[in-house]
C-alpha cells in the first residue's frame, strides 16, 4: 500500500473550502472567508496543515443499532432520529421493534 503525504501547498485552501461546503455547521467553517480571525492568522494556520492519502481497498463494518438496549431505549433513539430528520437510520432501527 502506498501512502502519500502532502505538506503545505497552494491546494490547502481549496481542500478546506471543499470540506467546509461538504460538512456545513462544523468547525471547518472557521476556514471560510468572512471568519472573524485575521487573514494573516488563517494563512499561518493553513501553512501548518499536512495531509495524507491512503488508498482504501476494502471496507468492513458491523451494524450497531441499539439492538442491545431495551425496547423503551430503542423507541427513544427512534424518536430522536425522526426528530433530527435522520429517517433512513430510524427506519433501520424500527425494523427491529415490535409493532
Amino acid at each position: 500500500m502506498k501512502i502519500l503525504f502532502y505538506g503545505y501547498n497552494d491546494h490547502a485552501q481549496v481542500w478546506l473550502d471543499g470540506l467546509s461546503r461538504l460538512l456545513p455547521g462544523t468547525q471547518l467553517r472557521m476556514w471560510q472567508e468572512g471568519d472573524d480571525a485575521p487573514a494573516d492568522y488563517i494563512a499561518a494556520q493553513i501553512r501548518g496543515i499536512a495531509g495524507l492519502e491512503i488508498p482504501i481497498s476494502r471496507i468492513e463494518g458491523k451494524w450497531k443499532v441499539s439492538q442491545n438496549r431495551s425496547e423503551a431505549d430503542r423507541r427513544g433513539v427512534l424518536a430522536g432520529l425522526r426528530a433530527d430528520g435522520v429517517d433512513a437510520m430510524a427506519d433501520i432501527i424500527a425494523t427491529g421493534l415490535p409493532e
